[in-house]
Parts: C-alpha cells; sequence; structure tokens
C-alpha cells in the first residue's frame, strides 16, 4: 500500500520513478543528483549497475559489500526493487 516517487543517483545521472500500490510506474532519466541521500534517494557506482539488475546479491548483498551502494530512506523500496536473482542469465538471452 506504499505510494511515492523513488530517485536512483548512478554518479552522471539518475533515475527517478513513482511507486503505488505495489505497481511502479514509469522510470525517467535525469542529471546528476549531488547528495541523492539528503534527497530520500539511494545511491549506486555505475559499474555497479549491471551487478544490482542481474547479480546474485541484489541490492542488500551489494550494500553490505561496497559502501559506496547507500539506500538512504529507501531500504524497503530498493530490496523489493532489486532482489538477488538466483536465476541463469543465459536462460534470458538464450532460448
Amino acid at each position: 500500500g506504499a505510494a511515492g516517487e523513488g530517485m536512483i543517483s548512478l554518479y552522471h545521472s539518475s533515475i527517478t520513478f513513482s511507486y503505488a500500490d505495489g505497481q511502479v510506474g514509469e522510470f525517467f532519466a535525469g542529471q546528476r543528483e549531488l547528495a541523492p541521500i539528503s534527497k530520500g534517494g539511494s545511491g549506486v557506482p555505475p559499474v555497479l549497475a549491471t551487478a544490482l539488475l542481474v547479480g546474485p546479491l541484489g541490492f542488500a548483498g551489494l550494500a553490505e559489500r561496497y559502501p559506496d551502494v547507500n539506500s538512504g530512506k529507501q531500504t524497503e523500496l530498493m530490496d523489493a526493487l532489486f532482489p538477488a536473482q538466483v536465476g541463469d542469465v543465459q536462460s534470458w538471452v538464450i532460448p
């Protein structure tokens, strides 16, 4: 039942989106966000973006290992959007 706006900073750019009732709205590319945590957002180094999307650690696992991965006040949201992936990525690409 949560609703609001989310923001993820990737250092040189950012992503914003809305969410409500278990649904995520459209994602929008944005400009650089300095101090994303103080603005209610999260931060992820761009070199870890692929690991975030398809890696076996998910947001929580990356945050444990890398101090630059910070969910700020969006911990539940980031964990829900980016869970640990247990499937084989090749099964998504190779028929």
